[in-house]
């Protein structure tokens, strides 16, 4: 289906500002439905209703019919680690197609007009059916607008779906803890979640959080709670920003590359020449992220070994010796040279520099062990 968005000004649903506040990693606040308040909604309307004998948002289609997703972005929401909990129930509205669902869920890192975000929702219908691969579509992470559920299965099958019990139009509890570039969902208490995305196809990255259900569900939402993760240290916002620059080369994801550098930075090799002297080889990064996405010998695996961190206000640099494999064959090792910049609250790479051998690497293991 095609994508259009059709926003409805957020003093249709109330002209109160603050609609959730997110706490520190002490414990969260639940917002009741009728607290809740929206800075946007997107190809839907909103009504406050009591619906299975409790108080809840009621999203419902607004906007041509052809669009794909409904979603209400809360208010004062910033977030980017942390935990999310609500109670949704959804069903396929009334003459809706087969393929309908029940789809409905959570999105999170969302942009201000609703065009950029990931979501984890579920499929409450597939939850009992009796065929066995539609129950194993029961929840499903996606990442719009690069990265939609379709392409998701169609690349990685298995991988961003999974299977939980479940129930269309009865209140089910979802959990979404996202660290860095990982998300897990838990659904109705669990202790071990149904859903692990190692992968965050928009990287560590932070923005809004919003109700979302597809364009035929009857969609209903209730106690909604976030915590947001202590702040790590700033040494480890910064390592963080090179794992995830050594998370997506290993996967060929050459958006979660190009998302770790700022675009004007530069890669440099040092690279050894017979006689013993040596000479640069120097990449930019769209050049960098062409060849992540070409080459086809194995996976790119780079680990980093006692890194050395050093920050003065807004630059750092990475001092490290690394190895790196493809596949399981070590190929080389060396030093690694990292300069960011903080911009707008979030390391950046402006510069790598490395050192390259193929001989008397130390012995780290192979990549599984770390």
């Amino acid at each position: 289906m095609k994508r259009m968005l059709f926003l409805c000004l957020p003093s249709i649903i109330s002209a109160t500002t603050t609609g959730i506040a997110a706490q520190g990693n002490g414990g969260g606040r639940t917002v009741a439905a009728d607290s809740l308040r929206f800075a946007e909604v997107v190809n839907s309307s909103v009504q406050m209703v009591t619906h299975l004998g409790r108080r809840a948002v009621h999203l419902s289609p607004r906007g041509d019919g052809n669009v794909n997703d409904m979603l209400a972005i809360l208010s004062g929401s910033d977030f980017g680690d942390g935990t999310i909990e609500l109670d949704v129930a959804g069903a396929p509205l009334p003459g809706t197609s087969a393929g309908a669902r029940g789809f409905i869920g959570l999105a999170f890192h969302v942009s201000a007009k609703g065009d950029r975000f990931e979501a984890i929702y579920l499929r409450p219908t597939n939850g009992r059916a009796d065929d066995q691969l539609r129950r194993s579509h029961s929840v499903q992470y996606e990442a719009e607008p690069d990265y939609p559920w379709h392409r998701l299965r169609s690349e990685s099958p298995g991988v961003y779906e999974s299977y939980v019990d479940l129930e269309p139009d009865t209140w089910t509890h979802m959990r979404i803890v996202v660290a860095g570039t990982t998300a897990r969902l838990y659904v109705n208490g669990a202790r071990q979640p149904c859903l692990v995305v190692n992968d965050l196809k928009h990287g560590a990255s932070g923005g809004g959080i919003a109700l979302w259900a597809n364009i035929e569900t009857d969609a209903f939402f209730s106690n909604v709670t976030t915590r947001l993760a202590a702040q790590p240290p700033a040494d480890g916002a910064v390592l963080a920003t090179i794992e995830q620059l050594f998370a997506a080369m290993r996967t060929r994801d050459t958006a979660g590359v190009r998302a770790a550098f700022e675009p004007g930075a530069r890669l440099v090799g040092i690279r050894p020449r017979a006689d013993g002297s040596t000479y640069t080889q120097a990449l930019s990064v769209d050049q960098f992220v062409a060849f992540v996405g070409r080459d086809n010998r194995g996976a790119w695996i780079e680990r980093t070994f006692q890194p050395k961190v050093f920050i003065d206000g807004t630059m750092a640099t990475v001092w490290a010796e690394y190895d790196f494999h493809l596949g399981d064959r070590l190929t080389n090792c060396g030093t690694d040279s990292v300069q960011l910049l903080n911009i707008g609250g979030a390391w950046k790479i402006v510069s790598i520099a490395d050192t390259y051998r193929t001989s008397g690497c130390p012995d780290h293991g192979p990549p599984g062990n770390r």
